[in-house]
């Protein structure tokens, strides 16, 4: 009886441990995937954050060279109107004169 009793006491150890280590196991792999899976993230975190600092890089260059060519059309912009203006006044000095003229 008494062998019986050690015999079902030392199997039931024996569970318990098996199920334990199992269980200890498990989460030991479980750890290891988060983690090998937590460094590929900040691994493309780093990279995503390197792409972004030179997107934005290339935004300021492009805004700068937007400014560039505006502040030029409005130069460009800026003498034709005066051309336009400076015609303007000519056509009307000389209309004035064809006028003059045909009228002597």
């Amino acid at each position: 009886m008494k062998k019986l009793t050690s015999i079902i006491i030392l199997s039931l150890l024996i569970m318990c441990n098996y199920g334990c280590q199992e269980q200890y196991g498990s989460s030991t792999k479980k750890d290891r995937l988060v983690g090998s899976e937590n460094i590929r993230l900040k691994k493309e975190l780093q990279q995503c954050k390197g792409e972004m600092a030179k997107q934005i890089e290339l935004l300021e260059h492009c805004q700068q060279e937007k400014e560039k060519i505006q502040q030029g059309a409005d130069s460009s912009l800026k003498f034709l109107m005066d051309v336009s203006s400076g015609t303007e006044k000519e056509n009307k000095l000389l209309k004035a004169r064809i006028t003059e003229l045909e009228s002597q």
